[in-house]
């Protein structure tokens, strides 16, 4: 520091107090920056949640007291980009581990490259044996998806059956589907024993045009118990909502008991639909239960998180929407439903 005289007076020549200056200059300079910056992110993270909740506008919510607006004239070429928007949004679902499913020991159970996640995976309890199968436990322990089980893994399905106190399986395949054989005696009163679990046709009867149903005994030692077995035949996507309401219906008709989670598979080639019908079924029944929302967007971002490439396409995502549009049209609940606080599907 140097003492300069002037006039009489004394002035200080304070370098460092210069230095300060330039440093809080800066230091402010920064924080300008950082709050700017800072307001952007704000700024663009509540436009993309406003853009959220406007879109979901759309599919969220479907009003039971406004459900002739289904009906309205919708250009399909409208439809068709809302639905795809909403597609591509689900393209960035996040997928999680599967290390139990890749690993050398099991890869040979499962059945393609549709496998389970292990965070949800079903784990059997077989002391002294592995505790893998290909199946995901979904939507709340309400369903379990897996595949259509190959010969080596017929004894741990039906273990998962005994297990998860099952007493619903639903299959849904394809018309040119090349079935192998049933992880059952499909001639009824022969009993196959798989494993140690006897497993026995008691009866088959086609409960509609598309779908046969079956119901299958299972039993060890002095336990017993009774499985319904439901499979769709010749599944079109042409006729899928359709097929998907009627099944719907004759599970929801045959399982008034409705003991544990249902188990649903689709077939051994073709694709697989599992996850259209878990998605329609699941909010089907928010809706009679008295639910207020059908979030379509929601329940299939869930399905995909839960089940890798359990819905592979926009043709499927659209056709969850066709389900539930023709369900709230002829649902005798939804008609009668004078409260209901739904928006139409497109």
């Amino acid at each position: 520091m140097r003492n300069i005289m002037s006039g009489g007076l004394l002035i200080k020549n304070d370098e460092t107090t210069s230095k300060s200056s330039i440093i809080g200059s800066i230091v402010a300079v920064v924080l300008v920056v950082a709050v700017v910056v800072i307001g952007i992110f704000i700024w663009k993270r509540n436009r993309r949640h406003k853009e959220y909740k406007e879109q979901a506008i759309t599919y969220a919510d479907l009003n039971l007291d406004e459900r002739t607006k289904v009906d309205q004239p919708y250009s399909l070429l409208e439809h068709g980009r809302t639905v795809k928007n909403k597609w591509d949004l689900l393209q960035d679902t996040e997928r999680s581990a599967s290390t139990a499913a890749t690993s050398k020991n099991n890869i040979s159970k499962n059945r393609g490259n549709i496998i389970p996640y292990d965070f949800n995976r079903v784990k059997l309890c077989l002391p002294g044996a592995s505790d893998y199968i290909d199946a995901s436990v979904m939507l709340d322990k309400c369903y379990i998806l897996t595949s259509y089980p190959i010969a080596k893994t017929f004894g741990i399905f039906w273990q998962m059956i005994w297990e998860q106190s099952v007493s619903t399986i639903v299959v849904i395949t394809e018309q040119n589907d090349a079935r192998e054989s049933w992880y059952f005696s499909d001639n009824e009163g022969t009993v196959r024993t798989i494993e140690r679990i006897n497993v026995e046709l008691l009866a088959k009867f086609q409960s509609s045009e598309s779908v046969t149903m079956r119901k299958i005994k299972l039993s060890r030692g002095k336990h017993s118990k009774v499985v319904n077995h439901f499979h769709v035949i010749s599944l079109e996507m042409t006729d899928l909502p359709d097929q998907i309401l009627a099944l719907i219906n004759t599970v929801t008709q045959n399982n008034v008991k409705n003991i544990g989670p249902q188990v649903v598979h689709g077939g051994c080639t073709g694709i697989d639909n599992s996850g259209v019908y878990i998605a329609v079924d699941h909010v089907v029944k928010s809706v009679v239960s008295g639910g207020n929302e059908i979030d379509v967007y929601g329940t299939t971002r869930t399905v995909m998180k839960e089940r890798m490439f359990s819905i592979s396409s926009l043709e499927q995502y659209s056709a969850i929407y066709t389900c539930l549009q023709k369900y709230v049209q002829n649902s005798p609940a939804c008609k009668n439903d004078a409260t209901g606080a739904y928006e139409y599907l497109p």
